[in-house]
């Protein structure tokens, strides 16, 4: 563009020394075309740009992380005249949504049409403005571009992808859940005997009466009682991570993923969860079964990660509001050495938690060994850690055995 106003100022010029230099009709004629030039182009792109109509559609609003929609644009031409440059830019084309909707440059003869269609695959859950951003008309002089802002793009809500787990090591004393049998020991009280029986096999060794086993000439087994009389938590860390935008919803995605996987599985199996997590003010959410599961899924599917209250910092208020005993499962891809610290309090306090950890490693490049140390630390202590890299499949991963 700056080219051809630096070539018009030139003609421009030129017809102004052909004046001074040789006068008459023919130069004064000349200089006033050129001079007019500008003022008939842009009134020319005025015109083509009431005459400009675009139709777009999508074939679904609504749609699972992972589901391809189809999006089509018309844009048509209803004068005369000939619109020499049009250039359409559009919504998605970050990182985010993978460069599928590339900008589109073209010309459109008098009364023509042109039809453009795009598959875009939705990677990951939240909700997106697409569609044209922009509409870009140029003149016939290439010196001017008229653009034309769209002021209401089209919204596309991705919801997570559920994993359908067919275990996880959740006790309940629910004749609903799949999976109340002896491997089900996460949230046991290890301190509390509730039988003993004869050894069967899969037994852990670590459940085995030592004592009575000498007395009975037989393995025995000890049955610890349940915890699941107490309420279950989960802890959903909303913090923000330091990282690129592109960066932060991928690792918030499978934060997420996992988060409404481990609800759907326990409201499916009968356990009653409590969702808390800080939005500007602590929000508690209390779900009994799975009728209340949309209303969650819907949530959580666009809910942001823009906090600045960390999870050590929920955890804390958590324990000073809630003194009995509870079951808690803390979701985050934060850990330092407070949370770390916040966590082994809890675990000393007698509180059965778990951790589910997303590393970010994958995308971000940024490896910490502080935080494996951490993690390891707090299985030793006795703390179950599920730790989920970003490519990792979640389900054997939610599904592993914790003896």
């Amino acid at each position: 563009m700056w080219k051809n106003r630096i070539l018009y100022l030139s003609f421009l010029f030129l017809s102004l020394l052909f004046i001074y230099f040789y006068g008459g009709k023919i130069p004064y004629m000349m200089f006033y075309t050129v001079a007019s030039l500008p003022v008939l182009s842009l009134a020319h792109s005025i015109g083509l740009f009431v005459s400009l109509k675009y139709i777009q559609k999508i074939d679904r609003q609504f749609v699972i992380k992972g589901d391809t929609i189809h999006y089509s644009l018309s844009i048509s031409n209803e004068s005369i005249l000939m619109f020499p440059y049009v250039r359409a830019i559009f919504y998605g084309t970050s990182a985010i949504l993978g460069m599928q909707f590339p900008e589109k440059s073209f010309s459109l003869p008098p009364f023509g049409k042109i039809d453009l269609s795009f598959k875009l695959k939705c990677n990951y859950r939240g909700n997106y403005e697409i569609g044209i951003k922009l509409i870009e008309i140029g003149d016939l002089l290439g010196m001017f571009k008229i653009k034309c802002k769209i002021k209401s793009p089209m919204q596309l809500t991705v919801y997570p992808k559920i994993i359908n787990l067919e275990k996880m090591l959740l006790s309940s004393d629910s004749p609903t859940e799949c999976n109340s049998n002896k491997n089900n020991t996460l949230f046991e009280d290890f301190l509390t005997i509730l039988d003993i029986r004869k050894y069967a096999y899969g037994d852990s060794l670590k459940r085995v009466h030592w004592k009575l086993t000498a007395k009975a000439g037989e393995l025995m087994v000890k049955k610890f009682q349940h915890t699941s009389e107490k309420e279950t938590y989960l802890i959903l860390d909303l913090k923000k991570n330091r990282f690129s935008p592109e960066e932060n919803i991928v690792i918030e995605d499978k934060v997420i993923e996992v988060v409404i996987s481990v609800i759907y599985y326990c409201l499916s199996s009968g356990i009653p969860v409590n969702l808390l997590y800080i939005k500007d003010k602590p929000v508690k959410i209390e779900a009994n079964s799975l009728s209340s599961f949309d209303e969650i899924y819907k949530n959580l599917a666009c809910i942001p990660f823009n906090e600045e209250t960390g999870l050590e910092d929920i955890l804390e208020t958590f324990v000073a509001d809630n003194a009995d005993k509870t079951n808690i499962i803390a979701f985050t891809s934060n850990i330092d050495f407070d949370l770390y610290s916040q966590i082994c309090r809890l675990q000393a306090y007698g509180q059965n938690i778990a951790i589910v950890y997303v590393s970010g490693e994958e995308v971000t490049g940024i490896k910490d060994p502080d935080k494996d140390n951490m993690l390891r630390s707090l299985r030793e202590t006795g703390v179950n850690v599920f730790n989920a890299n970003i490519h990792d499949d979640l389900k054997p991963i939610l599904e592993q055995q914790v003896i």
